[in-house]
Formats: structure tokens, C-alpha cells, sequence
């Protein structure tokens, strides 16, 4: 099958039972050159870089021109159209030396997938980050939470964030599912807890933080400065989006970003 996302029937089927299947992926164009093995004939085939895959189908000639609408997997650019190369690119050791300094900052929260009770492995992710902007340019901050988290769970790795980055400025919590349970517990307790009401679908928030990628106005910290592991796992759900398993990333960092460079209108919580 064309695989369209992490999750279509390839990835459920590789996801639960690896161990039962021969995953055989055959790149639209080469990325490298690189031998295939058919499973029953075992027939091998020689691909050389920047070779198509099926000229007669899908020539050179169309996989330029469409080389930026037509999704050949579910790790290309897509859609979000947030490149991979980019974001690469404008990483570097965290140009905001300290969060003082920075004209704003926040930690971001999209915990739309937290749940009152027990957790599940069937429940989307509470993803946490820590933003802030200097001038033009924005600075993701060595800080990560990405988990899945019961609510009372939740509350404590907001609040532990919160006590670690203190002076920032606000605490964005999207307002949807559970996020109006935990926005109003927090509020007791934390200052400068916001209620964002995202606007428009996730895809559209995306791209208006596109641009910002694409100029190098954003910063992310190196994993050999500041030991950030997570940062390989946080590009690939970011360039992966919308196909990616799950968007919790994106949302809390289009949060971030959107209320950093346009704040909310007087009247929104």
C-alpha cells in the first residue's frame, strides 16, 4: 500500500505484531543506493540513488512539479509543510541565554488526551514545552515533557515546570477535553495560567507557523549542549504532522508560538 500515515494499516499492523511481518518499503525516488530482497523469490534488485521507483507510472518530470503537494510516506514533508532541513538548520546552543531576559516566555500544554482516572495506552500524549522569544527570534528552552498522564499526574509535572521555570510569563493550556478541569485547579494555585481556545482546524495553525520555520526565526536546543534526547523524537512528530501517530507536539508548540508572536484578544481567558 502508498503508506499516508503512521497509523494506516501498515503501521497498525507493524506497530502490534513486528514480529509477524516482512515490512518491505519501496521509496517513491531513492534516497540512497540500496538493495531489495523480495520475500518470496528473494529475487534482489539494485536501486541507486535518486532512482525512480516506477518511471512509467510516476516520471521525473511529475515528481518534481509535485515534489512539495504529492505524499509518497508518512515521514515526508507534508502538508504542515514545516521541512525537515530547516529546523535542522536553525538549531543551535539556546541563544536566549536566560529566560529573564527574553521579552516573553511560557510553557505550552496540550493535555486534551489526559484523563480523570487511569491511563491507557490508547490515550494521545500531555505534551509540555517551554518557549521563549527574544526580538525575532524564538527559543524552544531544554525542556520536554511528553507522556501519557492521568490528570493528577498532569497537575504535578505543570506545577514542577512552572516552580523550574518561574519566570515566565504564562502557562498556555489548551481549553478542550479536560484542559478546563486542570486550568481551573492550577488557577488556585499558579499565576498567569491561560485558558487558549485554539482558533481554526490543527493543520491551519501549522502553516501559520510555517514561516517562522522556514526564515530560521526558531531555535531548538542541541542535544550535545544541553543532553536533550528527546529532541530526534520531538523533529520527527513535528516534520511527520499531520501523519504522524500523534499531533500532541504540534499542538503545544503552535500554541506557543502563535500566542508569542499575536497575544489572545481582551476578552479571551
Amino acid at each position: 500500500m502508498q503508506r499516508l500515515h503512521e497509523l494506516d494499516l501498515t503501521g497498525h499492523v507493524l506497530a502490534r505484531e513486528s514480529s509477524r511481518w516482512k515490512h518491505v518499503s519501496l521509496p517513491a525516488v531513492a534516497p540512497k543506493d540500496e538493495p531489495w530482497e523480495f520475500p518470496e523469490s528473494k529475487k534482489v534488485v539494485n536501486q541507486k540513488a535518486g532512482e525512480l521507483l516506477w518511471p512509467a507510472r510516476l516520471p521525473q518530470s511529475f515528481s518534481t512539479a509535485n515534489a512539495s503537494a504529492w505524499v509518497a510516506g508518512p515521514s515526508t514533508d507534508n502538508i504542515s509543510r514545516l521541512p525537515r532541513h530547516s529546523m535542522a538548520a536553525s538549531s543551535s546552543a539556546n541563544g536566549c541565554a536566560s529566560i529573564v531576559s527574553c521579552r516573553k516566555s511560557l510553557s505550552s500544554w496540550s493535555s486534551h488526551g489526559t484523563v480523570l482516572s487511569s491511563g491507557g495506552q490508547d490515550n494521545d500524549f500531555v505534551a509540555g514545552q517551554v518557549w521563549a522569544r527574544s526580538g525575532g527570534k524564538y527559543f524552544m528552552l531544554p525542556y520536554r515533557t511528553y507522556e501519557r498522564l492521568d490528570f493528577g499526574p498532569t497537575m504535578a509535572a505543570i506545577k514542577a515546570c512552572h516552580a523550574k521555570f518561574s519566570p515566565a510569563h504564562a502557562v498556555l493550556i489548551e481549553d478542550k477535553a479536560n484542559g478546563p478541569a486542570i486550568i481551573s485547579e492550577l488557577q488556585k494555585e499558579i499565576a498567569g495560567v491561560v485558558a487558549v481556545n485554539p482558533e481554526g482546524g490543527k493543520i491551519a495553525r501549522a502553516q501559520a507557523t510555517a514561516p517562522l520555520w522556514e526564515a530560521g526565526s526558531i531555535e531548538l536546543p542541541i542535544r550535545r549542549f544541553f543532553g536533550c534526547g528527546w529532541i530526534e523524537d520531538y523533529l520527527h512528530n513535528i516534520c511527520a504532522f499531520p501523519k504522524a501517530a500523534h499531533d500532541d507536539d504540534m499542538d503545544a508548540t503552535s500554541q506557543a508560538l502563535i500566542y508569542m508572536r499575536s497575544p489572545p484578544r481582551r476578552g479571551h481567558r
